[in-house]
This record gives C-alpha cells, sequence and structure tokens, in this order.
C-alpha cells in the first residue's frame, strides 16, 4: 500500500507536474501568441509609418521640386529683368555718348566756322592796317616835303622883308624925368 500511494502520489505529481507543464506551455503560447500579435500590429504600424513617411517625403520632394521650379524661374525672370536693364542703360548711355559727340561736332564746326570768320576779319583787318600804314607812310612823306617847301617860303619871305632887326629897350636911369 505505502508503495501504491507512493506510485500514486507520483503518479497526481507526475499529472500535476503535467497539467503544470501543459499550462506554462499554453501560457507560453498564449504569450507567443499576443507577442506574436503585438509584434505583427507593430510591424503593421511601422508599415503605415513608413509608408506615410515615404509618402510625406513625396510630398516634401514634390515641393522642393516645385519651390526649386519657382525659384528658377524666379531666377530666370531676375535674370532676364537684369539683362533688360543693362540693354537698356547700355542703349541709355551709347545714346547720351551719340548726343554727346553731336554736341562736340556741332561745337567744332561752329568754332571752327568762328575761327574762319575771325581769320577773314584778322586778314581784313591786317590788309587795311597795312594800306593805312602805307598812307601814314605817304602823309609823313608829304608832311616833311610841306615843312621843307613852308621853311624855304619863310625864309624867301624874310629875305624880301629885308634884313634883320634890331629892337632895343632902355632902362630908365636914376636922374630920369618925372
Amino acid at each position: 500500500e505505502a508503495t501504491a500511494t507512493t506510485a500514486e502520489l507520483r503518479a497526481s505529481g507526475a499529472e500535476k507536474a503535467r497539467d503544470l507543464a501543459q499550462a506554462e506551455a499554453a501560457r507560453c503560447r498564449k504569450a507567443d501568441e499576443t507577442q506574436r500579435a503585438a509584434l505583427a500590429a507593430a510591424e503593421a504600424r511601422s508599415r503605415d509609418v513608413v509608408r506615410e513617411a515615404q509618402e510625406k517625403l513625396a510630398a516634401v520632394e514634390e515641393c522642393v521640386r516645385d519651390s526649386r521650379a519657382e525659384r528658377d524661374s524666379a531666377v530666370n525672370a531676375a535674370q532676364e529683368e537684369r539683362d533688360a536693364a543693362v540693354a537698356a542703360a547700355q542703349e541709355e548711355r551709347d545714346e547720351s555718348v551719340e548726343e554727346a559727340r553731336r554736341e562736340r561736332d556741332a561745337a567744332v564746326a561752329q568754332a571752327r566756322a568762328e575761327l574762319e570768320n575771325l581769320s577773314d576779319e584778322a586778314a581784313e583787318h591786317h590788309d587795311r592796317g597795312a594800306k593805312a600804314l602805307l598812307r601814314c607812310a605817304e602823309l609823313d612823306v608829304a608832311l616833311r616835303e610841306s615843312d621843307a617847301q613852308r621853311r624855304q617860303l619863310h625864309d624867301a619871305l624874310q629875305t624880301l622883308r629885308g634884313g634883320v632887326r634890331v629892337c632895343a629897350r632902355l632902362k630908365p636911369g636914376a636922374g630920369a624925368i618925372r
């Protein structure tokens, strides 16, 4: 009986151990299933997060492409405006330079014309001055000749009037008439 009780005890302990092992195995299976379900849910969430991140990344990349396109078009527009402004400024400068050249050429032509007129006037005045000098020389010769003739006539007149005249004056003396 003792052996039978011991065997029964052993059998009941083995059954308990088996039941415990089965319960532990069931608990482990349940925990494993829970972990697998959590892992699957985490993987699903992870895939959703990755998909959302990829969608956001695609949206950001498209936004970046759009921004770059806008920037490039703005840069191109600014460059075109700058080129147009530079071309307009160069054209304005060229027109100003050409206008200044025309004014300078007109002023030079006017100055040359005035110089030519003044040269003609100076030549005319020079000719008049030369003629006036010749006339002065002629008049000077005529004046000398007339002075010489006048002296001759005066001397001849003096000779005809007669000799030398003497004028004397007497000074009253101490016993003069009163």
